[in-house]
């Protein structure tokens, strides 16, 4: 993909395009134990959420997956 001007998007519209494109590219690069795995854990991580009390996030650290700055 060429830069913006040359594809007629604006560079908001291309981040955005780009971001899709990452998160499609995560999805893809995952095997399906990745995401079967994830799907049992729900159970634990749900009785875990009820049982903190709505304290959810006490101590979460983000994970930044896709680095994509979406205003440049």
């Amino acid at each position: 993909m060429g830069n913006s001007a040359s594809c007629g998007l604006s560079p908001r519209l291309l981040s955005l395009y780009r971001f899709n494109n990452s998160i499609a590219d995560f999805i893809r690069s995952k095997p399906p134990s990745f995401f079967r795995k994830g799907i049992r854990q729900l159970p634990e991580k749900w009785k875990k959420c009820i049982a903190s009390d709505g304290d959810y996030f006490k101590d979460w650290t983000v994970l930044w997956f896709f680095p994509i700055n979406l205003y440049t």
